[in-house]
């Protein structure tokens, strides 16, 4: 007979499922994180360096980029944009994966700005370079200012990178970037999950079942008690 101590055993265990299910699609995440920041590089923005970047390297299993990171400090305000691109092992590569609206600097001290950028998929072990940029907004009238960065080698995924590009976009694409050296970084972050994360299918298809057969149970234990109840009638009568 299908008691209710049953009834409530089954659809505890098909919540616990379900739970299993879901803590699995969360399961598979991961965030670079370098900071806080250590020194101070500068300067970035007009009419000193254009473009301050950090590259990455795409780790499989995580590999879709949700958003990142960086520290900018300034006496007046920057407008910039940020971006991510493929990096080839010395300048950026291919077509523009990221492009933020136009982005403005506020408040005082080294403030951490973020972007989201809805989802990007990366290719496991490709290099990639997220950066900031003020060459659509490079005029007399923007400012400039600091990033925070780590001098001690935090990440061995990548390293803190830049090009005195000015107004051109272009030789991101054609002119190699300078750089510190391995031992520098942005201070950053970049949150990475599993692309199209889903519960297992096995697991699903275990909850749907216990479900089911939850619904038939009571189907039948409710046809016995409409059964029970008629001959009750007919013994009356």
């Amino acid at each position: 007979m299908f008691t209710r101590k049953r009834l409530i055993f089954c659809t505890v265990l098909c919540v616990v499922l379900y739970s299993a299910a879901v803590t699995t699609s969360r399961a598979s995440t991961f965030t670079i994180d370098t900071t806080p920041p250590n020194v101070n590089i500068s300067t970035f923005g007009y009419p000193n360096t254009a473009t301050y970047g950090q590259t990455i390297t795409a780790v499989a299993g995580t590999t879709q980029l949700n958003s990142f990171s960086f520290y900018i400090q300034t006496s007046g305000t920057i407008t910039y944009r940020a971006y991510v691109m493929a990096w080839d092992g010395t300048k950026a590569t291919g077509p523009i994966l990221f492009q933020s609206l136009d982005q403005v600097t506020s408040g005082t001290g080294l403030n951490q700005y973020t972007y989201n950028t809805g989802g990007i998929s990366l290719t496991p072990g490709s290099q990639y370079v997220l950066f900031a940029s003020v060459s659509n907004n490079y005029f007399v009238g923007n400012s400039a200012g600091v990033m925070g960065a780590r001098n001690n080698n935090p990440y061995s995924g990548g390293r803190f990178v830049y090009s005195n590009n000015g107004n051109n976009f272009g030789q991101l694409l054609s002119n190699n970037w300078d750089t510190f050296g391995d031992s520098y970084d942005l201070a950053f972050t970049a949150q990475l999950s599993s692309p199209n994360e889903v519960p297992e299918p096995t697991t699903m298809a275990l909850f749907g079942t216990g479900l089911v057969g939850i619904a038939a149970q009571l189907r039948r234990r409710r046809k016995a008690q409409s059964n029970n109840g008629t001959n009750h009638e007919e013994k009356k009568r």
